[in-house]
């Protein structure tokens, strides 16, 4: 699969729906268990949201990793990165704060529930951050060879 067929419209959609979900589902999954130690949970759920979230990102290092970017037909890092930015870090990002509002709402005596948004926010900048400089480093390695 090409660079503009992983970042055309649809996919981008795909990607935004994606993101979007990815919090209320692993909420929705921890209203299911009731555990007897959270911190464990938390972070046993940390772990799968973001080996999930790495989906889309390991999806374009594969691809960046096959051919290299082709500027003839409109491709390139920085908008690679913007898509990135606009259709799945930022979405997910504003998805986690409603997510953590609405079970506010629904369970206000919770006792981490602030710490949910923080640990998911952090965690998706890291990964983020971490496939760019990766899409950076395959882009050197092909632009050598």
């Amino acid at each position: 699969m090409t660079i503009n067929k992983l970042y055309s419209k649809k996919i981008l959609l795909y990607k935004l729906v994606y993101a979007v979900c990815l919090p209320f589902l692993t909420e929705l999954i921890a209203m299911l268990f009731d555990y007897e130690n959270p911190v464990i949970y938390l972070f046993s759920a940390m772990f799968m949201l973001g080996l999930l979230y790495t989906a889309p990102f390991a999806l374009t290092l594969r691809a960046l990793r096959r051919a290299p970017i082709n500027k003839k037909a409109g491709e390139s890092l920085r908008k690679i990165i913007f898509n990135d930015l606009v259709y799945v870090l930022i979405p997910i990002i504003l998805s986690t704060i409603l997510c953590d509002v609405v079970f506010l709402i629904i369970y206000p005596e919770t006792k981490y529930q602030g710490v949910f948004s923080a640990l998911v926010i952090s965690i998706v900048v890291l990964i983020t951050l971490s496939f760019w400089l990766l899409y950076r480093l395959f882009m050197k390695k092909t632009k050598t060879l």
